[in-house]
């Protein structure tokens, strides 16, 4: 179980996340909590739950069985090239290089900005980067407690490259998910969490093409359980603006 803490600006409103838990409880001095993840279906008072659908890996398996588990042409011999280009992975460094690169692949995506700070960065998970020729080309931000990784932020310059640098990126962070997965393997963690899979009702091809990509890596799809109570009146009244402007949208 890991336990984040956030605030919403400009109101400062305290929410609590509490992710990968087997168990509901509530926490005092928040306007908010949010149980993320969960692996089970749960109740308790004043908790509201909804579903969501990602791709785990199953870490008990052999570091041979996960490298077979993936796809030879979409993974396997990407990944055997970018150690060939002698990329090199990086765990826990670089922090201020991969915000730079994250910010400008939302900006150029046209995400909504999600920048963690650097200090949430190293206090709640593991950054991976690749590196090639002296130059940091993405990265990956994992949060994670004793017994699941899972990914939460990947970037990369790959839309600011010509073709042939964006094979090279491809490659490198195809190489940077596979040491991310041993990197949780070895340090004992039983679960991999891709962090989401898309199943929405209306197509959309982009992430249907992420799903695909995803698969290519092995894993099975599975539900999983979020649940959420409101403590305070501001947060409830802004949940309830939320509301109002989407139905009226």
């Amino acid at each position: 179980m890991l336990e984040t803490e956030l605030k919403i600006m400009p109101i400062l409103l305290k929410y609590k996340e509490i992710w990968f838990s087997d168990h509901l409880y509530d926490v005092r001095g928040y306007d908010c909590v949010i149980f993320r993840n969960c692996d089970k279906m749960m109740e308790w008072p004043g908790f509201r739950r909804s579903e969501s659908t990602t791709i785990i890996m199953d870490l008990s398996k052999s570091e041979q069985e996960l490298w077979k588990d993936m796809s030879e042409t979409n993974c396997r011999k990407p990944i055997n090239r970018a150690k060939k280009m002698k990329v090199t992975i990086k765990v826990n460094q670089h922090y201020e290089e991969f915000s730079e690169i994250n910010r400008a692949f939302r900006k150029e995506k046209g995400l909504a900005r999600w920048d963690p700070s650097i200090d949430f960065m190293k206090k709640y998970g593991t950054l991976f980067v690749t590196e090639y020729n002296g130059e940091i080309l993405s990265g990956l931000f994992c949060l994670s407690d004793e017994r699941t990784m899972m990914q939460l932020i990947t970037s990369s310059k790959r839309l600011e490259s010509s073709n042939e640098k964006k094979k090279e990126i491809a490659n490198a962070n195809k190489l940077m998910i596979w040491e991310s997965i041993i990197y949780a393997k070895r340090t004992g963690m039983k679960i991999y969490d891709w962090g989401g899979y898309y199943t929405g009702e209306v197509r959309d091809i982009q992430k249907e093409r992420i799903n695909v990509f995803k698969r290519s890596f092995g894993g099975e799809i599975v539900t999983r359980y979020n649940y959420h109570k409101d403590y305070s009146l501001p947060m409830k009244l802004v949940k309830a603006m939320e509301s109002i402007i989407k139905i009226k949208v």
